[in-house]
């Protein structure tokens, strides 16, 4: 196990060469494929160095060479495997920052660049091969080796812990700043819809203003939406022929959000748009060449449903057209076209159960 530990070393010595050679070798550019080559090489070594001195470590715990370690058991363990585990990547990531500039550097890192990529690996290297051969081992004082790895172990967790600190410090700054911009875009939508609003004129833009209706936006614009439709003393009317038109599912926002004076005069052309509805839904299953489960979310099923159930003490039976509308979800697809599962199905089923 000794010659396997040693040859392990060795080889970790032999890639400890490669990075010392890279970091303290010509600075590398900062452009193009040849920034990006260094931080990958310097990785890919790192790992390699990582994985052959872990394997060494477990050689040595095996010879007993952590004897020395103050904790026993499972607590010896993961002393040494968290101390090994932060030296390495506080080594790996001080050569990869070699040659940034201290000012964009985290803070854990900024005076360990210069030494590190030396001195971390080149120490567990020649503590590795003192504690794996027995003769070097007992020939000197514990101290000679549980100092230096202490410091190296001291220093790497501390600079760890402020890598995670500033991570985290980081982390909250971005969510910070991604909640205002949110807040800013949601500032600007609700400043256009209102602009939208005011611009628009009653006799000729309904269409544009239902969209703004819905029971979802902020209730000032809702509220001034449906004010500035209503301003049209044919206002019912328009939202009839927009009901028979190929716009028709646009009427379900404001329906299912208010609610109208002349439900006889709506009744039948809504009981109409839901019969174009379900035509609509089983012609574009048959003939699209790619189906999406949120291909019908433009229609407003949950919003029609709602609309209709403003209308249910009228004449019209809407049971049939939205039946329809259900069956119109089974239709087949073209024979290479894999059909999604949609939502509204569901939606529908339970209200049919629930009006039947």
């Amino acid at each position: 196990m000794t010659i396997i530990g040693n040859i392990l070393l060795s080889i970790a010595a032999v890639v400890y060469m490669l990075l010392l050679s890279g970091a303290y070798g010509p600075k590398p550019s900062n452009a193009g494929d040849a920034a990006g080559g260094y931080a990958m090489s310097v990785i890919l070594f790192s790992l390699a160095f990582g994985v052959f001195m872990t394997l060494a470590a477990f050689v040595i715990a095996g010879k007993g060479g952590f004897a020395w370690v103050a904790a026993g058991g499972s607590a010896r363990f993961v002393l040494v495997a968290g101390g090994l585990l932060s030296i390495l990547i506080i080594s790996a990531l001080s050569t990869v920052f070699r040659f940034e500039p201290a000012s964009q550097l985290p803070f854990a890192l900024r005076y360990l660049t210069g030494f590190a990529p030396a001195l971390f690996p080149l120490a567990l290297l020649a503590a590795g091969f003192v504690l794996l051969n027995e003769p070097l081992r007992t020939a000197m004082p514990v101290a000679v080796y549980k100092i230096p790895l202490s410091i190296l172990f001291g220093i790497s967790t501390l600079a760890c812990l402020g890598l995670l600190i500033q991570w985290i410090g980081y982390q909250n700054q971005q969510v910070a700043e991604r909640i205002e911009e949110i807040h800013q875009h949601e500032e600007q939508n609700h400043t256009r819809h209102l602009q939208d609003i005011e611009n628009a004129d009653p006799e000729t833009g309904i269409l544009g203003l239902l969209s703004l209706t819905g029971r979802y936006h902020n209730a000032d614009v809702r509220e001034k939406a449906v004010a500035k439709i209503k301003s049209n003393p044919r206002w019912q009317q328009e939202l009839v022929r927009i009901l028979e038109s190929g716009h028709y599912y646009r009427v379900y926002t404001f329906l299912d959000a208010e609610a109208v004076e002349d439900k006889a005069l709506f009744a039948a052309p809504l009981n109409r748009s839901i019969s174009r509805m379900a035509g609509e839904i089983s012609a574009f299953i048959q003939t699209n060449n790619h189906l999406n489960d949120w291909h019908f979310d433009y229609l407003s099923v949950e919003r029609m449903l709602s609309s209709v159930d403003q209308f249910q003490n009228t004449e019209e039976d809407f049971l049939p057209a939205v039946r329809a509308v259900r069956a119109a979800f089974d239709a087949s697809p073209q024979a290479h076209v894999k059909k999604p599962k949609f939502k509204e199905p569901a939606i529908l089923d339970r209200w049919i159960k629930a009006h039947s």
